[in-house]
């Protein structure tokens, strides 16, 4: 039985979280076809299978005010139409790609060479941007995001587990599953 969704804006999203957090069970990943697909699912599982949900979006920012007000809309946008349910949001600056530039042998890896700290520091500003370019991609952003995680190695997925916010997934993710055994 299903305990708790956790909501992203593409499928690629879904397919990392799927890698990193594969040994917690009852949990159902769900991906939208973008931000405001995102939202409407997040409001709609809370709404009608009243589980808990953590909702993962892009922040598109660096901005720490233009993120404080993301965060207080959706916020507002979910708690508005289910008051007392338990959710969680997660806003990655800018871009859920940022964390395979936070330990530059991750990044390394993936990019298939050494990456100087200014490259590191242009890809944790524009990581899409910097993937499409370092790996001659296609323009489809998703595509790039599946290679990247096709290259991902447990000693990858160990680093990123590490990282601030799958800390704060897995937290969450811990917390209801210490709830449910109780």
């Amino acid at each position: 039985m299903i305990q708790k969704f956790i909501v992203t804006g593409r499928n690629s999203e879904s397919l990392l979280l799927s890698k990193l957090f594969s040994s917690f069970e009852n949990i159902k990943i769900k991906a939208g076809t973008g931000y405001s697909s995102a939202l409407s699912l997040a409001r709609t599982i809370l709404s009608y299978h009243k589980k808990p949900v953590l909702l993962l979006l892009d922040a598109e920012s660096r901005d720490q005010t233009d993120i404080a007000e993301e965060y207080s809309f959706v916020n507002g946008y979910l708690w508005m139409s289910t008051p007392g349910a338990v959710f969680k949001i997660i806003l990655f600056q800018p871009e859920l790609e940022t964390v395979f530039f936070e330990d530059a042998k991750v990044a390394e890896h993936l990019i298939g060479r050494h990456l100087t700290e200014p490259e590191l520091e242009s890809a944790r500003l524009r990581p899409k941007q910097f993937l499409q370019r370092e790996l001659q991609s296609a323009s489809n952003k998703t595509h790039i995001l599946n290679t990247v995680i096709s290259k991902l190695d447990e000693s990858d997925l160990e680093k990123l587990r590490q990282l601030p916010e799958f800390q704060e997934i897995q937290s969450f993710l811990q917390a209801e599953k210490d709830s449910l055994s109780a």
